[in-house]
Parts: C-alpha cells; structure tokens; sequence
C-alpha cells in the first residue's frame, strides 16, 4: 500500500471510529431515554441512521475494503 493510501486508509478508521462513538455514547443512551416517546425515538433512529450512512460511506470511499461492499452486496441479493 502506497503512503498516500494508508493515510486515507488511517483517515477513514478515525472517522469511523468517531461515528461509532457517536452511536454508543450518543446514540444508545438516547435511544433507550426515547423508548415512551414514539416522535422522539423516530428521530433518533434518524440520527443512528446518519451516522450508520457515514460509516457506510468512508467503508465505500476506502477502496483498500471495496471487498467488503462487494461481500455484502453481493449476499443481500
């Protein structure tokens, strides 16, 4: 893997590690506090969503893991 590669590649990690943490420390703590409230549960599952879409994103982006979109891909149909 060439530099610039693997310092996309350590961007990316550091991104999805930032939306992971956003997810459960964030995300989890207010999902849980939502469960009574329906118009409030929707917009954190909006929120998990976002950052879901995020990760998925920077998984796309890396093409050193372009495997792994193809793997699910190519599972789901």
């Amino acid at each position: 893997m060439s530099e610039p590669q693997a310092s996309t590649l350590a961007q990316t990690l550091a991104d999805i590690e930032e939306s992971s943490s956003v997810i459960l420390n964030q995300g989890i703590p207010r999902l849980m506090a939502a469960l009574a409230d329906p118009e409030a549960l929707q917009d954190v599952l909006v929120d998990i969503g976002e950052e879901l879409a995020h990760i998925l994103y920077h998984i796309r982006d890396a093409k050193y893991y372009g495997y792994v979109v193809e793997r699910v891909e190519s599972s789901s149909g």
